[in-house]
């Protein structure tokens, strides 16, 4: 589903986006997992599509691209497996439920951790926006602290990505994080998440490199003629998505 737990709330961090009825939304952003005892830095891309009712979210790491399509018109996810030219169709309903499992075992999900937002008041310019910077803290099994730089320019409503996510009802596997999110006002273009499991530290940056707006052509959401459809109706979450 998500390589990093990091990556799984730059998820989360797309909730101010460009807005306007009937056009396809294009967002890329660069993922890196830093270095740790030993490991290697891992570096990946994700680009998001994304219009009134369903979202395309392609993660390459390692070489190894993976794909979700949630559609909220038919209550569907599809995932799929470019390597394999194979995709698999999953209910939503199952999926939220697999997210907020796999979220709630990283920690990003624990109802009595404590959770508070500073605004530093700090500003800095990252590409074509103007920042400031806010800091997301969250205390718990496995702490989180996520350093923010947020865009708040009119033309990033601060809306549109996140209300998609709560109608298909993915924004409640993030539980209050979702609420912290929401209240930054504009859309993260750069983060720096920190996060402690099991006594290791793992560090996750994002940053958004690209936004764009263009009608929808129609081949966006659709599976690829000619791949192959797995007839296993079981959801191994560790096996691809987004």
């Amino acid at each position: 589903m998500f390589r990093s737990t990091g990556a799984a709330f730059s998820v989360l961090l797309l909730a101010g986006t460009l807005a306007g009825a009937g056009e396809l939304h294009y967002l890329e952003q660069e993922l890196v997992v830093e270095a740790q005892q030993g490991r290697p830095e891992n570096r990946g891309l994700q680009k998001v599509w994304w219009d009134e009712q369903r979202i395309r979210s392609e993660s390459t790491y390692d070489g190894r691209t993976s794909v979700a399509i949630i559609d909220d018109r038919a209550g569907k996810v599809t995932l799929l497996f470019p390597g394999e030219k194979t995709w698999l169709g999953i209910e939503l309903e199952h999926y939220r439920q697999v997210l907020a499992r796999r979220l709630t075992a990283a920690g990003l999900n624990d109802p009595q951790a404590e959770i508070k937002l500073e605004h530093t008041g700090r500003q800095r310019r990252i590409g074509d926006w103007d920042c400031h910077l806010d800091v997301i803290t969250m205390t718990g099994k496995w702490p989180v602290r996520a350093e923010l730089w947020v865009a708040d320019q009119a033309q990033l409503e601060p809306a549109g990505y996140l209300q998609l996510l709560q109608r298909l009802g993915l924004e409640r596997v993030f539980g209050r994080l979702a609420e912290q999110v929401e209240a930054l006002g504009g859309l993260v273009i750069e983060s720096r998440t920190e996060q402690e499991i099991h006594g290791q530290k793992i560090v996750t940056r994002q940053r958004i490199v690209k936004i764009s707006s263009r009608p929808d052509r129609g081949k966006t959401f659709a599976v690829p003629a000619g791949w192959q459809q797995l007839q296993d109706e079981k959801f191994e979450p560790e096996k691809g998505g987004d």
